[in-house]
């Protein structure tokens, strides 16, 4: 991200496993009726290693995170709105610091978290303070060539007894590559038989529930695992946390949701971390 006067940059590696599945659900969801403020808007451009980032590069996640730990308010994943064509347009909800009705909104002179995402690990973040409701900014972001993951040795030599191997490789052919089997915490020599988020139907809609496991063992030491539960209502839309399931710490807690809405199917999917 191009260097703004006022905005603090700080960077902080997480890797992160997305797994997704869709449900249909049933029933009608009410809410109470207000008229909702205007959203800020902060857009801009990506490029890596010298090269513009287009909207073919759907892994990568640009949001808005309340505090260090605080929710994901506002997610664009790259490619998601064809208007946007290769920029991101992100849309932060916010509202008057005297009628905070919305604890997924950020309030007129707050600090915003506002970062990059692949798929494996955050690239970049800046701090932006939010300034007036309905406004426009924009913040381009400019990074190096994004990091290779790379596996810690003690994990390698527990599983396999040699150091050295190949992040991308499936040694077990499961479909999740090693990285992905460190990050989620499962087993990469015994192929995984089930998905790692289950859903049951139910009269009203579905129960979706996750183990989820703490960061512990060779390898994991000084790490701590999280969980994120996110939705959609569309194919290509933006994909957007649930609230209160952002970034749950695994402890070896079995975590479960209820999803009752409309009659069209709705997607989810489980973002696991490390950090």
């Amino acid at each position: 991200m191009k260097p703004n006067p006022g905005i603090r940059r700080t960077r902080r590696p997480v890797s992160i496993v997305s797994l997704w599945l869709a449900i249909g659900t049933l029933g009608v969801v009410t809410a109470k009726a207000r008229l909702p403020e205007p959203d800020t808007i902060l857009w801009g451009t990506i490029a890596i290693d010298g090269q513009p980032v287009t909207a073919a590069r759907t892994d990568l996640v640009v949001q808005a995170r309340l505090g260090a730990a605080g929710p994901v308010i506002a997610a664009y994943r790259m490619g998601s709105d064809p208007a946007a064509g290769n920029r991101y347009v992100l849309r932060i909800p916010t509202q008057t610091p005297e009628a905070p009705l919305n604890p997924w909104a950020a309030s007129i002179g707050t600090a915003v978290r506002i970062q990059l995402t692949s798929a494996v690990q955050l690239l970049d973040e800046a701090i932006e303070t939010v300034v007036e409701r309905g406004g426009f900014a924009r913040r381009d972001f400019v990074l190096g060539e994004t990091p290779a993951p790379v596996l810690p040795e003690a994990w390698q030599i527990r599983y396999f007894g040699v150091t050295g191997l190949d992040p991308n490789a499936d040694p077990d052919g499961d479909g999740r590559t090693l990285w992905e089997e460190f990050v989620a915490g499962t087993d990469p020599t015994q192929p995984d038989t089930g998905p790692l988020l289950g859903v049951e139907g139910t009269a009203g809609g579905a129960i979706l529930a996750f183990m989820a496991h703490r960061a512990e063992g060779p390898g994991y030491e000084g790490r701590t695992r999280v969980y994120t539960l996110e939705t959609v209502d569309a194919v290509g839309a933006a994909w957007a946390p649930v609230p209160g399931l952002t970034e749950v710490v695994g402890a070896g807690q079995v975590v479960t949701h209820t999803s009752e809405g409309p009659s069209n199917p709705r997607f989810f999917r489980l973002r696991i971390g490390l950090r």
